[in-house]
């Protein structure tokens, strides 16, 4: 696209996402386990278990550049310590 800045290209549906949207879809739950920032650029790495999630909705929409962003909105499932 001519009205794009260079670097904004669309997020392509691979399969994470064809896999998230499929889990929205069938109302099954997610894992999510996230990295430390500060400590992906070690050779070491620390990642936390952060419980299991639903996808209350997901986006497929248009960024700041008119390039193509998906958008997962979660909300943490109750009972968990």
């Amino acid at each position: 696209m001519k009205n794009r800045p260079k670097g904004y290209e669309d997020q392509k549906a691979t399969a994470r996402k064809k896999a998230l949207i499929n889990n929205f879809q069938e109302n099954i739950p997610n894992r999510v386990i996230r990295g430390d920032p500060l400590r992906m650029a070690h050779d070491w790495k620390k990642y936390t278990y952060e419980g299991l999630f639903e996808i209350e909705k997901y986006e497929e929409k248009k960024g700041l550049h008119n390039n193509r962003v998906y958008t997962f909105h979660m909300k943490r499932k109750e009972d968990q310590r």
